[in-house]
């Protein structure tokens, strides 16, 4: 899922992320990801695949179950400050 193609980094600290991340999960791995040219991101492995949170994307590798989907609903609210009902949250796909 792409928030801002052209955002480098996060609006929030991302030890917060990793921390959040770590409360959702427990006892998995996660790392500093893609941190060159100014960039910054966060790997988190599971066991059933991985996420790669990224300032401008979101990359879930594997299948959605109610752990991912907890975070990711974290991530949207509160790292890329996208709440439902909220202006510019919403996109239009055409088929």
């Amino acid at each position: 899922m792409v928030i801002d193609r052209f955002r480098k980094t996060f609006p929030i600290q991302r030890e917060l992320i990793k921390s959040r991340a770590s409360e959702i999960f427990g006892d998995v791995q996660i790392q500093d990801a893609y941190m060159y040219e100014g960039k910054e991101g966060v790997r988190v492995v599971l066991d059933s695949g991985r996420l790669d949170v990224l300032p401008a994307s979101l990359h879930v590798w594997g299948k959605f179950d109610r752990k991912v989907i907890e975070f990711c609903d974290w991530l949207l609210a509160n790292c890329y400050q996208l709440k439902p009902g909220v202006k510019g949250a919403e996109s239009e796909v055409s088929s």
